[in-house]
């Protein structure tokens, strides 16, 4: 089927002779309507652009500002005592595997240490003694090697310490203050 027009056209022959053409149903829009329309699809375009906008400014998946986070400092460890007391925090596999264990440390005033890592297939445990060098936690054993630095920010501490063990694979942990 063919499309109808939108308008009509009627022709009338008047008393004089003359041929009138009247157009009905013509549907043109008027000037004030026109610049409705203008303005509803400029203010649509506004607010697209506001969207996108809104969306590249956003943060995404950030939790924290960059700025917000701590600034660390290694701090020479001059006495065993004064990192004495019990540590957690994540420990890894170098290198990095799909998951890592939570550890928790306990150091005594004399440097004398123990560990323990609850992982899914089994405790990963030991103890040792820690020595101090060049202002570092230290220790050697059978088992491996570990050294410890530590860090500060404002009035938080960290140990981070690198370790490997005897059969050669190396581990790294950062552990604060256990509360």
């Amino acid at each position: 089927m063919g499309r109808r027009p939108s308008h009509q056209i009627n022709s009338r022959m008047n008393a004089g002779g003359s041929v009138h053409y009247i157009v009905l149903g013509f549907s043109s829009l008027s000037l004030e309507a026109k610049q409705v329309r203008l303005m509803r699809a400029s203010f649509r375009w506004l607010l697209v652009c506001l969207g996108v906008v809104c969306f590249a400014m956003s943060p995404g998946c950030e939790t924290m500002d960059r700025s917000e986070q701590p600034q660390w400092v290694p701090v020479q460890i001059t006495d065993l005592s004064s990192v004495a007391g019990k540590w957690s925090g994540l420990i890894r596999v170098v290198p990095h595997q799909r998951r890592d264990d939570w550890m928790t440390v306990t150091i005594g005033p004399d440097g004398a240490y123990q560990f323990s890592s609850l992982r899914t297939i089994g405790v990963f445990s030991g103890h040792g003694q820690f020595t101090l060098n060049d202002g570092k936690l230290s220790s050697k054993s059978e088992r491996g090697t570990v050294e410890a630095v530590l860090y500060q920010s404002g009035s938080q501490r960290m140990l981070n310490a690198k370790g490997r063990a005897a059969d050669g694979t190396e581990y790294t942990a950062e552990v604060k203050p256990a509360k």
